[in-house]
């Protein structure tokens, strides 16, 4: 074979190569033609995590208010939700709002808080919950360091301004549905429990 012959040669198997190369790419990247378009809709869905709907779901329902404590110096206590872990503990999520002209420190629910009590942050680890149908009072979980599983307030609730707070408490038995909520030196609510 010539070195003419064995170029031209050469020249038609790299065409022919590149050719099935590029015919290869381009039948891979039309995949989603042919699915619906409600298949295409839940792919990027879960893309996404899963959000859409869902999320403004919830967010509905993180601001849905089932219980309120009004205490007499502008403290509203709203209270989100009160939810049952598989863990075995409650996460009691809701919103302090202060409708008075001074900032509410709220001291009396920092109690004994190693770390933070030094330093000023108030915290609501005061909070308590009551079992009526057990007969038992639940405070909030600590970490190892004795401090609560909780929301720390900072210096305390700006006047005129809202704040979220979260505590987690150890779970009453599976019969229980409902608790008290004592909230130190601004009264007491009933509160369901969703699981």
């Amino acid at each position: 074979m010539s070195l003419w012959t064995a170029a031209k040669f050469r020249r038609g198997a790299c065409a022919l190569a590149v050719a099935t190369t590029v015919l290869i790419g381009v039948s891979s990247c039309g995949g989603d033609e042919d699915k619906p378009a409600d298949d295409k809709k839940n792919s990027s869905e879960q893309k996404s995590g899963g959000k859409g709907a869902d999320s403004a779901n919830s967010q509905a329902q993180t601001d849905e208010i089932i219980a309120t404590i009004k205490g007499d110096k502008g403290l509203t206590v709203e209270i989100n939700s009160l939810t049952r872990d598989s863990g075995g503990f409650l996460t009691l999520k809701g919103k302090l709002k202060n409708s008075s002209s001074e900032t509410i420190t709220t001291e009396e629910w920092t109690t004994q808080d190693e770390e933070l009590g030094s330093s000023g942050e108030v915290t609501v680890a005061g909070l308590t919950l009551v079992d009526k149908k057990e007969k038992k009072r639940y405070f909030l979980l600590r970490d190892t360091e004795a401090n609560c599983l909780c929301s720390v307030l900072g210096g305390g609730i700006e006047p005129k301004k809202s704040t979220r707070f979260y505590g987690q408490f150890p779970a009453p038995p599976s019969s229980t549905t409902e608790v008290d909520l004592d909230v130190p030196t601004v009264g007491v609510t009933t509160v369901k429990i969703s699981d």
